[in-house]
């Protein structure tokens, strides 16, 4: 993987991978064994059309991804029009799925309710406390930041915002004006690396051979929500998918939650795993 988010890529591919091994174990596809392509876009939009037409040429029957939504927007068309269903672990723009595409979904939840779910629960756990709002400038970034620091104030809550630029390391500036602020919560719309450098200190963890991280869980649903549509359909057709993944939640014993299907205007998405 490459690119600035090459890590969420690795977490997408692990989490694909783990289910796939269970599923050729476990006799579903008697004549069948599901394999694993991996393929690399740098969340760039026209090399995801690139990778888009190269995994239609393989005949793939699923895509789990891509990774941005500036990547899985253009590639959805290409998957619609050859009848492959696409599930994206990751991509939140709400564009992926209001078009409609009925084999487009989406697993996590959506730009326009992550920044309600945030606040809300900032809101019932710390509703007393000052809090600071970040960007990184980026426009998923600044739209999910406008909406929490706009629900905050509709609490009666008293909000800072402050932005950075996606790639800074020094945060010693932004920190002290925070703390002259009085600023007791950070809420950051933004990635892991910057966010890592505005940590004090990183709490160690351990960690299993695989690491549950967001989107390495993501995948993994997709895929086990694959799984379990082929047990209701009896079929690869990706249109036959779509309307099996439409029906009841999919309970599993690997998840604290069951993973079910929303509908929203004209869009549609996964939701099940709650931000907040």
């Amino acid at each position: 993987m490459s690119g600035s988010s090459a890590a969420f890529g690795l977490q997408m591919r692990d989490g694909a991978a783990a289910p796939l091994v269970a599923l050729n174990a476990s006799g579903l596809l008697p004549d069948t064994r599901m394999m694993l392509s991996v393929a690399d876009d740098p969340c760039d939009p026209s090399q995801a059309v690139a990778v888009a037409n190269k995994l239609t040429t393989e005949r793939v029957r699923l895509v789990i991804g891509h990774f941005c939504s500036s990547s899985s927007i253009p590639a959805s068309d290409i998957y619609a029009d050859a009848g492959i269903l696409q599930v994206s672990p990751s991509s939140a723009n709400p564009q992926l799925t209001e078009p409609g595409l009925q084999i487009v979904f989406q697993i996590c939840g959506r730009d326009d309710q992550h920044g309600t779910a945030a606040a809300e629960y900032i809101h019932r756990n710390y509703p007393n406390d000052k809090i600071a709002v970040l960007d990184d400038k980026s426009t998923a970034g600044e739209g999910i930041a406008d909406r929490v620091e706009a629900q905050l104030e509709r609490f009666g809550q008293q909000v800072i915002r402050e932005s950075y630029v996606a790639g800074e390391t020094d945060f010693t500036a932004l920190i002290s004006r925070m703390e002259k602020d009085g600023v007791r919560i950070v809420y950051i719309a933004g990635c892991h690396t910057e966010i890592a450098c505005l940590r004090a200190s990183h709490q160690k963890q351990e960690r299993s051979s695989l690491s549950a991280e967001g989107n390495t869980l993501y995948a993994y649903a997709a895929v086990q929500a694959r799984t379990e549509e082929m047990n209701r359909a009896g079929s690869l057709n990706a249109a036959r998918a779509a309307s099996a993944l439409r029906s009841p939640a999919i309970e599993d014993r690997d998840w604290a939650s069951p993973v079910r299907y929303n509908e929203r205007q004209c869009g549609s998405w996964f939701s099940g795993f709650p931000l907040a």
